[in-house]
C-alpha cells in the first residue's frame, strides 16, 4: 500500500489484526483520541481497532500489509467510521 504525500486513510478498522511494516517514507498512525505515533522505514505497527493513517512526509511512503482474520469472515476487510469526538483539553 502507498500513500502519497498528504494522503491518509480516513478513520477505518478490520477485522482481526491488520500488520504494517514501513518500507520506506513514513506515516503517522492515531488511535481513537490518543497522540499520533510516526513510523518510518523498517518499523512495523499493528492495527487493531478504530485508527487513522497519514503520510506527514514529503516522499511518498509505502508499506507492507499483513492481515489475519476469520477465513468465515463475511463482512467487508475495511469499514469506514466517522471521526471520533473528543473532548479538547483546556
Amino acid at each position: 500500500m502507498t500513500y502519497d504525500v498528504g494522503g491518509e486513510s480516513g478513520w477505518h478498522e478490520h477485522p482481526g489484526i491488520v500488520i504494517a511494516v514501513v518500507k520506506s517514507g513514513a506515516v503517522d498512525r492515531k488511535l481513537g483520541c490518543k497522540r499520533a505515533e510516526r513510523f518510518t522505514a523498517g518499523q512495523a505497527f499493528t492495527e487493531v481497532g478504530p485508527h487513522f493513517v497519514s503520510n506527514p512526509g514529503d516522499v511518498p511512503a509505502v508499506l507492507e500489509i499483513t492481515a489475519i482474520f476469520p477465513t468465515d469472515m463475511t463482512a467487508e476487510f475495511r469499514r469506514d467510521l466517522a471521526k471520533p469526538k473528543c473532548r479538547s483539553r483546556s
